[in-house]
């Protein structure tokens, strides 16, 4: 989902740049902390800045064992925006961010 040239912050405030980085970040996240985990995203809202660019809120729980190990019972909830530009026929991430929130 993410262009080659890209950035992406995550919840614990980590900057990787490039897709390759990205994919490299979370392989070792989900085969290791975060193993098990289950991650659902929503659309809360979209804004067209021109025909190629929009910027989109996305609201994200985590749930499952390694997130209920920490906190028995909850989940991790997230908001992110997101920088989505058009690359020829497709829509890629440009540039993310992600905040947690209660």
């Amino acid at each position: 989902l993410f262009a080659d040239n890209s950035d992406f912050v995550n919840v614990s405030g980590v900057w990787t740049k490039t897709r390759a980085n990205h994919q490299a970040a979370y392989t070792r996240a989900f085969a290791g902390p975060l193993r098990g985990t289950k991650l659902q995203g929503r659309v809360e809202a979209l804004r067209r800045l021109r025909d190629d660019t929009v910027i989109m809120h996305v609201r994200w729980v985590m749930s499952g064992t390694a997130v209920t190990e920490r906190a028995p019972g909850t989940a991790m909830h997230s908001l992110a925006m997101l920088v989505v530009v058009r690359d020829g026929a497709q829509w890629v991430i440009r540039a993310a961010q992600i905040s947690p929130v209660s």
